[in-house]
């Protein structure tokens, strides 16, 4: 993996410039040593065609979304990371400005950022406690160059190796 960080949509979708490329990455990421069933993590796994796998207990269909964020979804991978990266750097982001960003309706822009943004929920860590008036209170925090946030780690897996 390289360490260098997106600078913008364009290295993002430089790094991944199709579909075939993001399944591709996020197998590479989800399955190291090859792939898993998400029904029975015993069973043998087939490779029914390029990206598509038969679990043999089961004999149920999966493929690298398959009980992810990504799962069910007709969206397009490519948008899925640009909306992971546009959230992680800016936070406030609404559906309509990612709407208007991806080229998609509010609604699918809606949709796609609550989905997001529960994921990134998980992962977020809090601080240390702060000095003076909230020694009780833990601020939570979102951007990456506090403390060490999983989705930030995540987006750096989510680079091409060179």
């Amino acid at each position: 993996m390289i360490n260098v960080d997106f600078k913008n949509i364009d290295d993002l979708l430089t790094a991944f410039p199709n579909e075939q490329a993001c399944l591709a990455h996020l197998e590479q990421l989800r399955w190291k040593d090859g792939p898993v069933s998400p029904f029975y993590i015993y069973s043998k796994v087939y490779c029914c065609r390029r990206h598509l796998y038969r679990c043999n207990t089961t004999n149920k269909y999966f493929n690298v979304k398959t009980g992810s964020v990504f799962a069910s979804s007709k969206m397009p991978l490519q948008k899925w990371f640009v909306a992971i990266w546009l959230c992680a750097v800016n936070p406030k982001l609404n559906s309509i400005e990612l709407s208007h960003t991806l080229e998609i309706t509010q609604k699918s822009a809606w949709y796609l950022l609550k989905r997001v943004k529960s994921v990134s929920s998980i992962y977020i860590t809090t601080s240390k406690t702060v000095a003076t008036e909230s020694k009780n209170k833990k601020d939570c925090v979102i951007s990456s160059e506090n403390e060490a946030l999983l989705m930030s780690d995540w987006l750096n897996r989510l680079k091409k190796e060179i």
